[in-house]
C-alpha cells in the first residue's frame, strides 16, 4: 500500500490547490529554509489522523488553516487528500461497508468554526476508520516510517517505553492492543450492565411478592364493584324518579300561574295607560305652574331690586348733602387764612423797600459780579469745549478700539463660516450619494415587498379556498364513512348470520346419533339430503312437511355406498338414515304417469297442483336418481281431509300436502291423513332458503361495501392530498409572510433612513445657504468696518490738534478770571452783613406769596365741588321719585300673579291625589304578578337545579355503566317526546368520536326501573355506603395486578437469562484478552529478536565498524517493559548513548530505522532532513543503504544535501514566489 499523490489546499502556507505525485523509488523535496517543505510532512501527519496541534507545530488545530498574507485574506478551511495504491488488497471500512478498493483516497477537512470532515473515497467516515487503514503497516502519524524535521534523534533519546511501541508496530500487535482496550472497555460496560441488571432483577423480585396479594385484592374489589353498581343504580334511579316527578308536577302548577299572570298583566296595562294619560295632564299643569312661578319669581326679584336701588339712592343723596356742608365749612376757614397771609405780606414788603433804599447808596457789586460772571462763563465755555473735545477724542479712540475688535471678530467668523461650509459641502456630497443609493434600493425593494404582499394575499386566498375544499371533503368523508360503516356493519351482520346458519346446518342437530359421526368422517362423499334441496319461499312449508322423512337422511354424492357399509360394520351400535336402493334409476314414476296424475288432480278441482320436482331445485344427477322414490309427491293450495274419501282415494299418488303444510295425505297401504304441526318438522329447508337469500344479499352487500370502501378510499386520498397541499400551502404562506415581514421591516428602515437622509439633506442645504448668506454679510460688513476705521483714525488726529489749541486758550482766560475774582471777593466781604438781612426778607415774602396762591386754589376747588354736588343731589331726587312710582305698579302686578299661581297649584294637587290612588292599585297588581312570577322563577330555578342534578346523575351513571337512567325512569313515568325535549340534552353523551373524526353511537346496556318502597331504597342506600366503605377500605386497587404479575414473572426470567448470557460474555472476553496477551507476547519477542539481529548487522555497516544491540529493560512477560539501545561506534567505549555526538545519534537512529525496515518494510517512509547532521562520508553510506532499501519501500526525502538530491528519482522544489504562499515544481531525474 504505497503513496500515489498528496493534494493540499488551504493548509498552512499552501493557499492554492497543490498536488504532489509519489512514484516508485525515492521522491525528493527541496527548497530554501522557510519555504514550506515541512508543511508537506505536517499535511501527511494531519491527513493520517494526527490530533495534537503541538505535533503539527501549532498552538491550536486552527493554526493549520492558511493564515493569510499581506496580499491575501486568511482562508476559511483547510483540506488535505492522500491517495494510496491498495496493492495488498487490504480491507477497510468505507461508510457502512467493508471493501478492498484498488485505490484509497483519505480526505480530512477543517473549518474555522472547528467543524471537521473525514472521508474515505468521498464517503463520510470516522477518524477511527482512517487510523485503521495504517494499522499494522508500519505507516502512520506516529510510526517509525515518518521522521519529522529535528526528530531523528527522537528514537535514540526516547524513553525505553516509547521505543517499545516501534517494536510492537513491527510485531503487528498494535491492533491487538487496540482490541484489548476495546475488550476491557466492553468488560467495564458489561460489569456495569450486570450491576444494573442485578439491581433491576432484585427490584422485580420484590415487586412479584406484592403483585400476588394485589391480584387477590383486585378480585375482592371486583365483587364489591358489582354490588356497588347495583346499589348505585337503585338509589340513583329513584333520585332521577323523584326529580322527574317533581319537575312534571311543578310544570302543571306553573301553567296555571302563568295564566293568572297574563290576566293580571292585562288589567295592569289598562291602569298604566290611564295613569300615562293622567301623567301627561300632570306634566302640562306642572309646566303651567312652573311658568307662573318663574314669572312670579321674576317680578319679585325685580321689585326687590328696585326697592334696594331706591334705598341706595336715598343713602347717596344724604351722603352728598353732608359733603356740601363740609365744603362750605372748609371754604370759610381757607378765606380767613388767606386774609391773614395778605396782611403779613404787605408788612414784609414795606421793610424790604426800606433796606433796598439803603443798599443803593453802597458799592455796585452787581456790575462786578456781572463782569466776573462773564469771565467765568467764558472760562467755563472754554473748559466745557475742552471737556467735550477730550470726551469726543476719548469716544473716538474707544470707537477705534471697538472697531478693531469688531474687525478681528468679523475675520474670525468668516474663517469659521468657511470651515463650516467646507464640512457641510462634504456631508452634503455623502448624504446625496447615500440618498441616491437609497432611492434606487427603495424603489427595487418596494417592488419586491409589493410582489411579496401580492403573493401572500394570493396564498391566503388559496388557503381559504383550500380550507373550504377540505371542509367539503371532510363532510363528504364523514358521509362516506357513515355509508361505509353501514355497509361494513351490514356485511358483518350478514356474514355472522350466514356463519351461524351454516354452523347450525352443519351441526346436524336432530339427526340420528351416528349421522354426525359418519358425516364428519366421510363428508367428501356424503351429505344430508336436505342440504341439496332448494325451493321458493311460498312452497317452503309444504315441501318441508312433504319431505320431512327424507331431509335428515344421508345421501351419497356419487351413488357409492361401500364406505357406509364398511363404517357400519365398525360402528354397528350407532344408527343413521341413508338412501340406499332409491339411488338407482327407476321407471316406476315416469313423466307420462306423473302428467296423468296432474291432469286428474286438476279435473278433481285442484287447479294449482304442482309436482314436487316442479317446485324444488336439486342437482340433476340426484334428481334422476330420486325420481323413482319421490314421484307421486304433490302440492296443492288447500286440502281438506274429506277430499281423501271422496276424490283422492281413486288417484295413484304417494303424498299430497297443502302449500301451507298444515294437511298431509299419505297413500301407501290404504291411506293416512295427518294434521301437521310445523314445529315438529325439520327446519332445514327454511335454513337453506335463509342461507341462499343471505348469500345473495351478502353478494350485494359486499358490492356496496366495496363501492363504499373504494369511494371512501378515494375521498380519503383526496382529503389527505388536500391536507398535504394545505400544510404545504400553510408552510409556504408562513415562509412568505416571514419574508414579507422581514422585507417590509427592512424597507421601513430604509424608508426611515431615506426620509432621514432627505430631511438631513434639506437641513444641510438650508444651513449651507444660511452660512453662505451669513458669510457674505460678514464679508460686506468687513469692508464697511475698514472704511469706518480709517475715518475714525483721521477724525482722532483732527481732535488732537484742536485739543492742544483750546487747552492754551483756557490757561490764558483762567489767569484773567482769577485776578478779577480776587478783587471782587475783597469788596464783597465788606457788604456781607447787609446782604444777609435783605435775603431773609425776600425769602419770607416769596414764601407768603406761595401760601396765598395755595389758599386761592383751595377756595376755588371747594366752590367747584359744591356746585357739582348740588347737581347730583337734584338728579337723585328726580330718580327717587320715578323709582317709587314703578315699585308701586310692580307690587300690584305681583299680587295678581300670586293669586293665579295658587289656583293652578290646587288643581295639580287634586290630580296627584287621584294618580296616587291608581298607582297603589297598580302596585298591588304588580306585587301579585311579582309573587306569581317569583313562584314561576323559583320553580324554573328549582327545575334547572332538578334538571342539572338529573343530568349529572344520568351522565355519571352512563359514563360508569353505559346505562341510560332517564330512558328507564321515563318509560315508568310514561314521559312523552315533548317531556324529553324539555330536559337537558344528552345527545353528545351517547356519541363517541373516533380518531378519524367519525361519530358512532355508543351501545347502551339495558336496565329496567322498578319502583321500590321508600324503606327498601333507604336500606339500599345503607348497603351502598357499606359496600363503598369496604371498597374504599381496600385502598388503591391495581386492576392489572394479575397481568402485571405474569408480565413481571416473564420479565424476571428474561433478565435472569440475560444475566447468565452476560456472565458467559464476560468469560469469553476475559479468555479473548488472555489469548491477545499471549499472542502479543509471542509476536513481540519474535519481532524484538529479529530487529536486534538486523540492528547488530546494520550498525557496523553505517559506522564502518563498532557494535550495537537492543536490550529489554524487563522481562518479555512485562507489558510495560522498555527497550534500551546499546551502541559503541568504532574505537569508542560509550557508557551512555546520550554522550554521542549529533551525527552519531542520527546514524544510530538511521541504523535502527533501516533495521526495522529490513524486518518489516513499511509501504512508504518519509524522512525530513534526516541527513542534516551527517558529514559527506556518512551521507554516502546513508544514500547507499537508502538506494538498496528503495526497492522494497517508497521513500520521500526532504533535504538540503546535494548528494542526497542526486539520489532521488523525482525531485520537487518548494518556493515562495509570493510572501507566505508556497508553490511546487517537479523534475524527473531518473
Amino acid at each position: 500500500m504505497k503513496l500515489k499523490r498528496l493534494v493540499i489546499q488551504g493548509f498552512k502556507s499552501f493557499k492554492d490547490r497543490t498536488t504532489i505525485h509519489f512514484d516508485e523509488g525515492i521522491t525528493g523535496i527541496v527548497g530554501p529554509n522557510g519555504c514550506g517543505k515541512s508543511n508537506i510532512v505536517d499535511a501527511l501527519f494531519w491527513v493520517m489522523g494526527e490530533q495534537s496541534a503541538k505535533h503539527l507545530r501549532g498552538n491550536s488545530m486552527k493554526d493549520v488553516i492558511f493564515a493569510g498574507s499581506s496580499k491575501y485574506n486568511p482562508g476559511s478551511w483547510a483540506e488535505v487528500s492522500l491517495v494510496l495504491d491498495n496493492d495488498t488488497k487490504k480491507h477497510i471500512h468505507i461508510g457502512q461497508k467493508v471493501s478492498s478498493p484498488s485505490e484509497i483516497q483519505l480526505t480530512r477537512k477543517l473549518y474555522r468554526n472547528g467543524e471537521s470532515e473525514y472521508r474515505i473515497n468521498d464517503l463520510p467516515s470516522r477518524l477511527k476508520d482512517i487510523q485503521e487503514v495504517f494499522m499494522d503497516t508500519g505507516a502512520g502519524s506516529k510510526s517509525y516510517s515518518i521522521i519529522a524535521q529535528g526528530e531523528i534523534n527522537r528514537l535514540v533519546q526516547a524513553k525505553p517505553e516509547e521505543r517499545r511501541m516501534m517494536i510492537e508496530e513491527v510485531a503487528g500487535i498494535t491492533k491487538f492492543k487496540i482490541r484489548k482496550r476495546e475488550s476491557l472497555r466492553k468488560i467495564d460496560q458489561t460489569q456495569a450492565n450486570m450491576s444494573r441488571l442485578s439491581d433491576l432483577k432484585n427490584e422485580i423480585e420484590k415487586n412479584l411478592k406484592s403483585l400476588k396479594s394485589q391480584s387477590e385484592k383486585a378480585e375482592k374489589a371486583r365483587s364489591l364493584k358489582e354490588k356497588i353498581k347495583k346499589g348505585e343504580l337503585i338509589t340513583n334511579s329513584h333520585k332521577v324518579f323523584d326529580l322527574l316527578k317533581r319537575y312534571k308536577d311543578g310544570k302543571n302548577s306553573v301553567s296555571e300561574k302563568k295564566i293568572e299572570v297574563t290576566e293580571k298583566l292585562k288589567e295592569k296595562d289598562i291602569l298604566e295607560i290611564y295613569l300615562e294619560e293622567k301623567k301627561l295632564l300632570k306634566e302640562e299643569n306642572v309646566e303651567k305652574v312652573e311658568l307662573l312661578q318663574d314669572e312670579f319669581n321674576f317680578y319679585s326679584k325685580e321689585l326687590a331690586s328696585n326697592e334696594s336701588k331706591l334705598q341706595g339712592l336715598i343713602k347717596l343723596k344724604e351722603e352728598k348733602e353732608s359733603l356740601v356742608e363740609r365744603f362750605e365749612r372748609e371754604k370759610k376757614l381757607s378765606e380767613s387764612e388767606l386774609e391773614k397771609r395778605i396782611k403779613k405780606k404787605e408788612e414784609i414788603e414795606l421793610k424790604l423797600e426800606e433796606l433796598e433804599s439803603i443798599g443803593e447808596q453802597d458799592i455796585d457789586f452787581e456790575e462786578e459780579e456781572e463782569r466776573l460772571s462773564a469771565l467765568m462763563e467764558g472760562l467755563e465755555e472754554k473748559e466745557e469745549d475742552l471737556k467735550v473735545l477730550e470726551s469726543s477724542l476719548s469716544d473716538e479712540t474707544q470707537r477705534l478700539l471697538l472697531t478693531d475688535q469688531k474687525l478681528f471678530k468679523n475675520t474670525s467668523k468668516i474663517e469659521e463660516l468657511s470651515k463650516n461650509l467646507d464640512d457641510i459641502n462634504k456631508e452634503v456630497e455623502e448624504v446625496e450619494k447615500r440618498y441616491l443609493g437609497f432611492s434606487t434600493e427603495v424603489v427595487e425593494e418596494r417592488k419586491e415587498v409589493q410582489g411579496r404582499k401580492e403573493e401572500l394575499q394570493l396564498l391566503e386566498s388559496q388557503e381559504v379556498e383550500s380550507i373550504k375544499e377540505i371542509d367539503d371533503l371532510e363532510d363528504k368523508f364523514k358521509e362516506s364513512k357513515r355509508v361505509f360503516n353501514q355497509a361494513s356493519n351490514k356485511v358483518i351482520q350478514e356474514e355472522t348470520m350466514l356463519k351461524s346458519l351454516e354452523d347450525l346446518r352443519d351441526s346436524i342437530e336432530g339427526s340420528e346419533s351416528g349421522t354426525s359421526d359418519f358425516l364428519n368422517e366421510n363428508k367428501d362423499h356424503y351429505q344430508l339430503f336436505g342440504n341439496f334441496v332448494d325451493c321458493q319461499e311460498k312452497y317452503e312449508k309444504g315441501v318441508q312437511v312433504l319431505l320431512n322423512d327424507f331431509l335428515d337422511t344421508v345421501i351419497s354424492k356419487n351413488g357409492e355406498t361401500q364406505e357406509f357399509c364398511d363404517w357400519q360394520k365398525e360402528n354397528h351400535e350407532k344408527t343413521l338414515d341413508i338412501f340406499m336402493s332409491s339411488l338407482e334409476d327407476s321407471s316406476a314414476s315416469s313423466d307420462e304417469f306423473e302428467q296423468e296424475v296432474l291432469e286428474r288432480l286438476k279435473l278433481a278441482g285442484y287447479n294449482s297442483v304442482k309436482s314436487l320436482f316442479d317446485v324444488i331445485s336439486i342437482p340433476e344427477n340426484l334428481k334422476t336418481k330420486l325420481k323413482g322414490t319421490m314421484s307421486g309427491f304433490y302440492l296443492v293450495d288447500s286440502l281438506n281431509p274429506s277430499d281423501f274419501c271422496e276424490t283422492l282415494k281413486t288417484l295413484n299418488f304417494k303424498r299430497i300436502v297443502s302449500v301451507d303444510g298444515k294437511i298431509l295425505i299419505k297413500k301407501f297401504d290404504g291411506g293416512k291423513i295427518i294434521n301437521c304441526n310445523l314445529s315438529d318438522t325439520s327446519n332445514l329447508l327454511e335454513q337453506n332458503n335463509k342461507i341462499k337469500n343471505l348469500e345473495e344479499s351478502l353478494i350485494l352487500s359486499r358490492q356496496k361495501f366495496n363501492s363504499a370502501e373504494e369511494a371512501l378510499g378515494k375521498i380519503e386520498h383526496n382529503l389527505n392530498e388536500r391536507r398535504e397541499q394545505q400544510k404545504s400551502l400553510s408552510e409556504k404562506k408562513q415562509k412568505v409572510r416571514e419574508e414579507y415581514r422581514i422585507q417590509k421591516s427592512g424597507l421601513e428602515i430604509k424608508l426611515e433612513n431615506h426620509s432621514f437622509n432627505s430631511s438631513r439633506l434639506n437641513v444641510l442645504k438650508e444651513r449651507k445657504q444660511d452660512f453662505s448668506q451669513e458669510k457674505l454679510g460678514y464679508i460686506e460688513g468687513e469692508e464697511t468696518i475698514r472704511v469706518e476705521k480709517e475715518e475714525l483714525e483721521e477724525k482722532i488726529e483732527t481732535y488732537k490738534v484742536k485739543f492742544e489749541e483750546l487747552e492754551q486758550e483756557v490757561q490764558v482766560e483762567r489767569k484773567s478770571y482769577e485776578a478779577h475774582k480776587e478783587d471782587f471777593l475783597r469788596k464783597k466781604i465788606e457788604v456781607d452783613s447787609f446782604e444777609e438781612k435783605l435775603k431773609a426778607f425776600k425769602d419770607q415774602s416769596e414764601d407768603l406769596i406761595e401760601q396765598i396762591d395755595t389758599y386761592k386754589e383751595r377756595i376755588q376747588s371747594y366752590e367747584s365741588s359744591f356746585e357739582e354736588s348740588q347737581e347730583i343731589i337734584e338728579s337723585l331726587e328726580e330718580e327717587t321719585k320715578t323709582l317709587t312710582v314703578e315699585n308701586k305698579e310692580k307690587a300690584e302686578e305681583l299680587s295678581d300673579k300670586e293669586e293665579l299661581l295658587g289656583n293652578f297649584k290646587d288643581e295639580l294637587a287634586d290630580l296627584l291625589l287621584e294618580m296616587e290612588e291608581k298607582g297603589k292599585l297598580v302596585k298591588s297588581m304588580s306585587l301579585r304578578i311579582n309573587k306569581l312570577e317569583k313562584d314561576i322563577l323559583e320553580f324554573e330555578t328549582k327545575s334547572e337545579r332538578f334538571l342539572l342534578e338529573e343530568e349529572e346523575i344520568v351522565k355519571n351513571i352512563f359514563e360508569k355503566y353505559k346505562i341510560d337512567l332517564r330512558e328507564s325512569v321515563g318509560r315508568f313515568l310514561n314521559l312523552i317526546e315533548e317531556d324529553y325535549e324539555e330536559l337537558n340534552t344528552l345527545e353528545d353523551l351517547f356519541v363517541e368520536t373516533l380518531e378519524d373524526g367519525t361519530e358512532v353511537q355508543i351501545e347502551k346496556e339495558s336496565f329496567e326501573f322498578q319502583k321500590r318502597f321508600p324503606q327498601e331504597v333507604k336500606d339500599w342506600q345503607v348497603k351502598f355506603k357499606n359496600y363503598k366503605s369496604q371498597y374504599n377500605a381496600l385502598g388503591e386497587i391495581n386492576w392489572q395486578a394479575i397481568e402485571d404479575y405474569n408480565h413481571q414473572k416473564i420479565r424476571f426470567d428474561f433478565l435472569k437469562d440475560q444475566e447468565d448470557e452476560l456472565n458467559r460474555s464476560l468469560v469469553d472476553l476475559e479468555a479473548a484478552i488472555a489469548q491477545i496477551d499471549k499472542k502479543s507476547k509471542e509476536r513481540f519477542k519474535e519481532a524484538f529478536v529479529e530487529v536486534n539481529e538486523r540492528f547488530e548487522k546494520v550498525f557496523p555497516i553505517i559506522f564502518g565498524g563498532g557494535e550495537s544491540s537492543l536490550k529489554i529493560t524487563g522481562g518479555f512477560d512485562d507489558p510495560d517493559a522498555g527497550i534500551d539501545i546499546i551502541a559503541r561506534p568504532p574505537g569508542k567505549k560509550m557508557q551512555n548513548i546520550n554522550l554521542m555526538s549529533g551525527g552519531e545519534k542520527a546514524l544510530t537512529a538511521v541504523s535502527l530505522i533501516f533495521s526495522i525496515f529490513l524486518v518489516k518494510p513499511s509501504p512508504f517512509c518519509l524522512l525530513d532532513e534526516v541527513d542534516a547532521p551527517l558529514d559527506d562520508a556518512n551521507v554516502g553510506r546513508f544514500n547507499d543503504l537508502l538506494r538498496d532499501m528503495s526497492s522494497e519501500s517508497q521513500f520521500i526525502l526532504i533535504t538540503h544535501n546535494k548528494k542526497t538530491m542526486e539520489l532521488n528519482d523525482r525531485l520537487y522544489g518548494v518556493t515562495m514566489q509570493e510572501p507566505g504562499i508556497s508553490k511546487t515544481m517537479s523534475i524527473q531525474l531518473q
